[in-house]
């Protein structure tokens, strides 16, 4: 399967329908061998309670490697003349099979047929390095050959809508996991990205790579050159989705879970286009997130009348102000120094958002108050749901 995760969805589903239809029957027989390794899965996990990491290492590479004899026979069966095609694969190309074998076992943990809750810590690296987007891409692939079985028509585009329709229905619908399980990824959380007091520790390597990663892929999907902004688009990502996530599923804290939601909002919604939820992200927002929760505050949208974004510094002079729109509604702005947060409470007008920015000399405290302004005027839209 050729992917990468930035090619226009069209192509991407277009290249994957074009090699199944190859006529190669070795092309046909290795993906029969997937399907089989597939079917295979559930009698293979019925007698563990834990899945191992080895078992998952050896599903992913295996999957990796027939993806790959998928694309050298695609090659040879395309090229003018076999010696055209290179004797080894790139390192992209090598990745873009493991990538792709990745986007299959997250898939599979997604859908419930590997339970999250099972896998051990060491695993948890495989959906880290799966976008969600290409997960859809795959489900999408899924759709379509349901669809041509049955003589349906439809589109691409379609499919892929469909495939996020999906996901959504089990982040909101889909029973919750027993939180017992949901220790191991607590442990696993503060080890890698949290300190001791549940914020982000930006002195762990760990930390840094998951923003720069975001903040990179950022830079792929929008173009954007400046690299601060890039970096402080994931950092909020990344602020947002982790140091809420442990509060929203162990206290069903409310204020968390919005907060969360926003994070997938800010990620995937068609003014940003950042693009960064990854497998395991949306692994754990279906599995462990309280589902009454969710649908209140689906159906309330000024439960999300309320936003920050992280801030190092700020000046003294400017830590508390309160407003009054047209409709005699308030909103507050206020700095917490020991949080490190610019707060508004309410939604931001544009209005507001400049006459805080005049006192602003600093570039990185005008971006910040610009991602508040974005923020406080999300609302719970069902299709920014994951």
């Amino acid at each position: 399967m050729k992917t990468t995760p930035d090619e226009p969805v069209q192509e991407i589903l277009t290249g994957v329908k074009q090699l199944t239809k190859a006529g190669a029957r070795d092309i046909e027989a290795v993906i029969d061998e997937i399907k089989e390794a597939i079917e295979k899965m559930p009698d293979q996990l019925k007698s563990q309670t834990t899945v191992k990491a080895e078992f998952i290492d050896s599903f992913v590479f295996e999957m990796a490697d027939k993806f790959s004899r998928i694309r050298r026979i695609d090659a040879l069966a395309s090229a003018p003349k076999p010696s055209d095609v290179p004797l080894s694969s790139t390192p992209e190309a090598m990745l873009n099979d493991l990538l792709d074998a990745r986007a299959l076992l997250s898939y599979k943990v997604l859908q419930g047929e590997i339970p999250f809750v099972q896998l051990e810590a060491p695993s948890y690296g495989h959906l880290e390095g799966s976008w969600l987007r290409r997960v859809k891409q795959l489900l999408a692939y899924f759709i379509w050959e349901i669809r041509v079985k049955h003589n349906q028509s439809g589109s691409a585009s379609g499919d892929f809508f469909e495939a996020a329709k999906v996901i959504r229905g089990w982040l909101l619908e889909r029973p919750r996991a027993d939180l017992g399980g949901f220790e191991r990824v607590k442990s696993y959380l503060q080890q890698r990205y949290l300190g001791s007091d549940g914020r982000l520790d930006h002195t762990k390597a760990e930390t840094k790579a998951l923003i720069g990663n975001k903040a990179y892929r950022i830079w792929q999907n929008t173009g954007e050159t400046n690299p601060d902004l890039n970096w402080s688009r994931a950092k909020l990502y990344v602020t947002m989705f982790y140091e809420s996530i442990v509060g929203a599923v162990i206290d069903d804290n409310k204020r968390k879970t919005a907060t969360l939601l926003k994070a997938f909002e800010f990620s995937k919604s068609p003014d940003n286009g950042y693009v960064i939820i990854n497998a395991f992200e949306a692994a754990l927002a279906i599995n462990f997130l309280n589902k009454a929760v969710l649908a209140e505050l689906k159906n309330k949208p000024s439960s999300f009348d309320f936003s920050f974004v992280p801030v190092n510094d700020w000046p003294d002079d400017l830590v508390k102000v309160r407003f009054k729109n047209d409709e005699g509604e308030e909103g507050e702005f206020r700095y917490e120094k020991n949080n490190g947060q610019i707060i508004y409470d309410g939604e931001m007008t544009e209005d507001q958002c400049r006459s805080l920015q005049v006192s602003l000399v600093r570039e990185h405290h005008r971006i910040a108050l610009d991602q508040l302004l974005s923020l406080s005027r999300r609302k719970p839209l069902d299709e920014m749901f994951l």
